[in-house]
């Protein structure tokens, strides 16, 4: 198939990692007492990973058990991280676990794929026949949504023996809203690599606010909001000098924060169109008019002082036309570089003074997670790889390296996500408090027709009613056709 690439590592010394990389390769922020880590392990049980005994294990991962004495063990992985900034990580993390347990080399195949039978660039057709054939993959990378029809199938290997034979809690060990993307009836059939809900904010121009004398508290409520917006809002003629914020913004965004539900925990009923989402809905598309009048009159400020930027930043933030800005945490990092003199802070998404339910949330949509194809052949080796990748120091190599932060809590508190982003303790706290979007078959389709609803009512096309019975009719539709497909 185009665009599979295979490679064998066949041991040897890991090369030095350079950059982000070379820093991670001290000792773990966290570490567990007498928890087995991917030490070296042969017959007689030699030391842990850090090549003595005591606080990473005292036998190295499988050394006691001579799990790794079986070898030579070859295992099959397959991952998408394609790119030439990101294979070369892979690559080194791969050639380190074959280093740390002599004896299990690893063939790795890049699986990266096109159009039908593929989901999120992965082959789902072509791992799905080769774990019927028996020939199943040992660690996998797979999006959440197609790993949950695999777990519904039995296609995946589950983990939950292996977590309580190293005395893993995911409960502790990870932050509560991926649990949704690896588990199925309280089962544990996968393990994230990638975070979730860990964006957006809204940036704030300080000296903006401080002219004004808006208090960045304000911003914690739609009300504080709202006011801060016509606060900030400074008219020139039939248009604006500068705007404080940027409504209507997504109907998913307001939603979410405002208590609701998209469809049921299976996936099958939505239920967005309620009192709550007429609320969310009302709110943000009323904004418009009471801050600016008129959609038109905004978007056409909008589109006359937009400009190209080489960061990814709102050219109006950068550039003092924009008070407050809503993206995720990459303006850290970006901000500095598009406006190095920019004074400016960030708050978390605002909640509804007004409702109980409300909260400061943002949506968890999905996470990419390592699983392993039903029946390995050798399942103790292929534990210790896809614990590797999501937890031990591969996981560490691979996010840090990447510059990705993880819902592996021991991982993303390392010192590295704090020297690069200075806002971390808000990403995590973000993290934390995000609400997992259940996994349902047809949920692209159905959140498109979703957040079409915005545009719609801004535009004058329906009321909001109107507008969310439609996008409920359309969502529906998508749901029920895709469960269908599935059945078929």
């Amino acid at each position: 198939m185009a665009g599979i690439v295979r490679r064998r590592y066949l041991g040897g010394a890991a090369a030095a990692l350079g950059g982000l990389i070379a820093v991670a390769c001290g000792e773990p922020t966290v570490r567990y007492v007498g928890q087995p880590q991917a030490g070296p392990a042969g017959p007689a049980g030699p030391a842990g990973a850090k090549g003595e005994t005591g606080a990473q294990g005292q036998q190295g991962a499988q050394g006691a058990q001579g799990a790794a004495a079986k070898a030579p063990v070859t295992l099959d992985f397959q991952h998408r991280w394609n790119g030439p900034a990101r294979e070369p990580i892979v690559d080194e993390v791969i050639k380190l676990f074959e280093e740390t347990n002599p004896g299990i080399f690893v063939e790795t195949t890049m699986n990266l794929a096109r159009g039908e039978g593929t989901s999120g660039g992965v082959p789902i057709a072509k791992i799905l026949a080769s774990i019927a054939a028996g020939q199943p993959p040992d660690c996998l990378m797979i999006h959440a949504n197609p790993a949950r029809e695999f777990a519904q199938r039995g296609a995946l290997a589950w983990l939950d023996n292996y977590l309580k034979r190293d005395g893993r809690s995911l409960g502790e060990l990870y932050f509560p809203a991926v649990l949704p993307y690896i588990q199925l009836e309280g089962k544990t059939y996968a393990l994230s690599q990638t975070a979730s809900g860990d964006n957006p904010y809204n940036h704030y121009n300080k000296d903006m606010l401080a002219a004004k004398g808006v208090n960045p508290d304000d911003l914690k409520t739609w009300q504080g909001l709202l006011q801060a917006a016509r606060t900030l809002t400074v008219a020139q003629g039939d248009s604006f000098k500068e705007i404080g914020y940027r409504y209507p913004g997504s109907f998913s965004t307001w939603h979410t924060l405002n208590g609701g539900q998209f469809w049921d925990a299976d996936g099958r009923k939505v239920l967005f169109n309620d009192a709550i989402g007429r609320e969310a809905l009302t709110h943000s598309t009323e904004a418009v008019k009471q801050v600016y009048g008129s959609w038109p009159k905004l978007d056409t400020y909008i589109k006359e002082h937009t400009v190209e930027m080489s960061a990814p930043v709102d050219s109006l933030f950068a550039n003092g036309k924009l008070a407050i800005s809503t993206s995720g945490p990459w303006y850290w990092v970006s901000v500095p570089k598009a406006a190095p003199n920019l004074n400016w802070g960030t708050e978390r998404m605002p909640r509804n003074a007004e409702n109980p339910q409300s909260k400061q949330t943002t949506l968890a949509g999905s996470v990419w997670t390592w699983a392993t194809g039903a029946g390995p052949k050798n399942p103790d080796e292929a534990w210790l790889l896809e614990r590797w990748m999501s937890q031990d120091e591969g996981h560490r190599r691979l996010m840090t390296g990447m510059g990705r932060a993880t819902m592996y809590k021991p991982v993303v508190m390392d010192k590295l996500y704090y020297d690069a982003n200075p806002g971390w303790d808000l990403v995590l706290e973000t993290i934390n408090a995000a609400t997992p979007l259940p996994i349902a078959k047809g949920a692209g389709p159905a959140m498109t027709h979703i957040n079409a609803v915005t545009e719609q009512v801004v535009q004058g096309e329906l009321g909001v009613a109107a507008a969310l019975e439609q996008a409920a009719e359309k969502a529906q539709f998508e749901l029920d056709k895709a469960h269908e497909a599935a059945q078929g």
